[in-house]
């Protein structure tokens, strides 16, 4: 009998001689392990590089900073976008003083406020202002039934002797053409022609002191005035009525009073006013120019346009509010194959818990109700969902005792103002048209109705169409109405009433799992140590809030990979606790526990959440080193297929058999097979390590741990290969399922990376080449990053 290593001898003579004609397929066994690794090297001969700059973010009001600036938060610094300077802090004055607009919405309720603060600051004034203002609207009321056609010249002066003496001592008129304008009128376009001259004037900087542009031009001058005989046309209105002489005439000369103009014009145009009407005009200029100073200016020329509304309401540009354009997500790429399982249970659960449905059809959740109504389809949405358990979903709490009952009076009462305050905004909705309906028949109306024909030409004369009845979609309380209907449809998907109480935790669970199968949980409130009915809330209190789980961070781990380098600032996906309320809740619980104890009210004071700004970075964006165990597994599918046939043809074609008549053992057999596989291996390793380590992909790990490390894999790999083969007598058929097999054993390792268990992990995930060549490539990956992956330091690297 031959000795075992002339036995082992003879075999790797065989193989020699059988691959020395096999010089394609030894080809193949070496090429495409080495295949995808050098496509990496390849692409990565390109500039990956993307420098992010320097972030400064915005900070985040709690409801308890004021009902402006919480709106503010979401209304204009939702999407957490990176500023190039600091917006708050030590460093600026305000919080959030940032060079884009506000939101309309906190415009207006800031205007609003400013026009009550005036108002109550002086009422007499106040009062007089509101007084002289109705004044003037019932005789502009008065005189549109009895409207005049045109306004001569001369009603602006005492008398016509006057107006011929300032227009020859000041316009360079000659004795003839001054006494021509007793016969000039002004139409009602002349008005609107002037304001838009003088508005045309301001916007093109245009100077001051030359002609008045539109006396210039022969169709303008043709509406503006009329005349007995055409004079207006021959008394050279261009030439002669300018700026410059309208300038020196009313502050050099003074021949020109404003206030003496005025007064003549109104005795003239409103004969029947009282006899202090002209000094109650006068009054009620300064005070609206006292109110103008005071109070902030709102652009209203976004209202009658949708998207400038909503870019409006969304402070200056909704795309930039609702987009983020910094930072990055997760890079963890969910498991579907996980989840579809984790949905399973979930789904085995739900039929365990408390919900039934009654013979009307109504779906119930233990004693809740569950409906979904017809007006909130858009949070079914794409990228709405997640929405709807913050809008829509119940608050749990327990126990059902009368400290936790109090505690949880006090959390409603904002929900119960919001609630009122969308009552309110429904009664509005039903008695809009009525009201509207009755501003057109007002004072105020027939008052627009004579000032359109002044003003209809100019940017103003589109607000005369407010004071249209109801049936006008552009009347005041109906573009009104447009914005409360909308916000009714919004607020009928929103729960005001939410607060459920249940006996205890066990209960609470069981109607959270059945609620949360509708989207319609939100959270929890549990206080463990609260046992007795009247139990008093002491100094030490424990409680917990049991958020949904897709609205807080997962609690798989407790910081982020040591991978991540740039900023958690996506609101969806880093910043949960504040974007989905948990911050929020736990602040006034704390606040409200606080005040029941001491039996004290809290001082007034607002919360801000503020993100630490992160430095700038040079990050290199192509990171294929997560993937890198899924590449060696699909490199080493095929040889492993090839090698498994291999076996199994010799067995189906009996040559074992043959060779163990002969006297060949088993083992010298494996080990023939195990030695030309590893031949063969070892050249694509060789090649592999180098091409990561030179190639620019691994450049921070010593090339001899990555070739021991990919020949242990590739010992593990041809002993699952040996092992493999004794379970198949056809070669195609063993082909075919080795390749399987060896894929779907690397499942495991996405399985042991999302359980985070240690004794699934270890005793059995690694059981498989493929699993632990995942584990170990993580290891190196995150030891790369931290440039230490190193035979000195291989007692550091560990897997995060």
């Amino acid at each position: 009998m031959l000795s075992i290593w002339k036995q082992l001898k003879l075999l790797l003579w065989k193989s020699f001689v059988i691959k020395k004609k096999e010089k394609i397929w030894i080809l193949v066994e070496i090429s495409i392990p080495v295949l995808l690794f050098a496509l990496l090297v390849l692409i990565r001969t390109r500039n990956f590089d993307v420098l992010s700059s320097t972030c400064h973010y915005d900070a985040k009001a709690f409801p308890s900073g004021g009902l402006l600036p919480f709106m503010h938060s979401y209304l204009c610094s939702f999407s957490n976008n990176c500023q190039e300077s600091p917006t708050t802090g030590d460093d600026t004055t305000e919080i959030n003083r940032v060079s884009k607009r506000e939101s309309i919405v906190i415009e207006l309720i800031r205007w609003l406020m400013s026009f009550f603060e005036v108002i109550g600051r002086d009422p007499a004034r106040s009062k007089t202002t509101f007084y002289y203002l109705a004044e003037l609207i019932h005789e502009l009321a008065l005189l549109d039934e009895n409207r005049p056609q045109s306004f001569p010249i001369s009603s602006f002066f005492e008398s016509q002797d006057q107006m011929v003496e300032v227009l020859m001592s000041d316009f360079d008129y000659d004795h003839t053409m001054a006494l021509k304008f007793q016969n000039i009128s002004l139409t009602p376009n002349f008005f609107a022609n002037a304001f838009n001259g003088y508005a045309n004037m301001r916007q093109n900087n245009a100077s001051a002191f030359g002609p008045i542009g539109f006396l210039c031009d022969a169709k303008l001058v043709n509406r503006s005035f009329v005349s007995l005989n055409g004079e207006h046309r021959e008394v050279d209105l261009c030439n002669k009525i300018t700026y410059t002489n309208l300038f020196f005439a009313t502050f050099f000369s003074n021949s020109l009073n404003l206030d003496n103009i005025t007064e003549n014009f109104l005795k003239h145009t409103f004969p029947n006013s009282s006899p202090d009407f002209a000094s109650h005009m006068k009054t009620l200029q300064q005070n609206l120019q006292y109110l103008r100073q005071e109070l902030p200016t709102i652009d209203f020329d976004i209202f009658g346009d949708n998207q400038k509304l909503l870019d409006a309401v969304f402070c200056g540009n909704f795309q930039d509010t609702m987009s983020h354009n910094t930072g990055t997500s997760s890079s963890v790429k969910p498991n579907f194959l996980l989840q579809n399982l984790q949905q399973k249970i979930i789904n085995f659960i739900r039929k365990l818990t408390p919900r039934h449905t009654d013979h009307k059809g109504v779906r119930y959740c233990g004693n809740i109700s569950v409906f979904d109504d017809s007006k909130c389809k858009f949070l079914d949405a794409y990228g709405m969902t997640v929405f709807k358990p913050l809008l829509y979903g119940y608050i749990l709490v327990t126990p059902n005792v009368s400290s936790v009952r109090n505690l949880v009076k006090k959390l409603n009462n904002p929900l119960r103002l919001a609630n009122f305050f969308s009552d309110n905004i429904k009664d509005y909705n039903q008695i809009a048209d009525s009201l509207q309906d009755a501003i057109a028949s007002s004072d105020l109306a027939k008052a627009a109705n004579f000032l359109s024909t002044m003003v209809n030409q100019t940017k103003y004369g589109r607000y005369l169409d407010l004071f249209h009845n109801s049936s006008d979609p552009n009347s005041l309380l109906e573009l009104i109405k447009i914005v409360t209907e909308n916000f009714e449809n919004v607020s009928d998907c929103v729960r005001f009433d939410r607060f459920i109480m249940t006996s205890d935790e066990y209960e609470m669970e069981k109607l959270a799992v059945c609620l949360s199968d509708y989207k319609q949980y939100f959270t929890g409130i549990v206080f463990p140590n609260f046992t007795d009915f009247d139990y008093e809330i002491g100094p030490y209190t424990t409680y917990k809030i049991r958020h949904h789980p897709s609205l807080v961070d997962s609690t798989d781990a407790i910081m982020d990979s040591k991978r991540r380098i740039l900023s958690r600032d996506n609101p969806l996906i880093d910043l949960k606790y504040l974007t989905f309320g948990f911050s929020f809740l736990q602040e006034a619980i704390e606040k409200h526990l606080i005040e029941m104890i001491t039996n004290e009210s809290i001082p007034q004071h607002g919360v801000y959440a503020q993100q630490e700004p992160y430095p700038c970075k040079n990050d290199d964006m192509f990171n294929v080193t997560l993937f890198l165990s899924l590449f060696m597994v699909l490199s080493w599918m095929i040889p492993s297929s090839l090698l498994v046939k291999n076996i199994v043809w010799e067995k189906e074609m009996r040559l074992k058999e043959m060779m163990r008549i002969m006297g060949l053992g088993d083992m010298i057999h494996w080990v023939a097979w195990a030695i030309q596989a590893y031949i063969f291996n070892v050249v694509s390793i060789l090649i592999i390590a180098s091409l990561l380590k030179f190639g620019n992909i691994l450049p921070y790990t010593d090339w001899t741990l990555l070739f021991v490390f990919f020949n242990l894999f590739a010992l593990a790999c041809i002993a699952l290969c040996l092992l493999l083969s004794t379970l198949f007598f056809k070669s195609n058929l063993a082909t075919a399922c080795t390749a399987v097999l060896f894929f779907l054993f690397f499942f495991p390792y996405q399985l042991s990376v999302r359980s985070k268990s240690p004794t699934f992990t270890t005793i059995i995930t690694l059981i498989f080449p493929q699993t632990a060549i995942g584990h170990g490539m993580t290891m190196i990956a995150v030891s790369e990053d931290m440039q230490n992956a190193t035979w000195a330091t291989i007692n550091n690297i560990k897997n995060d």
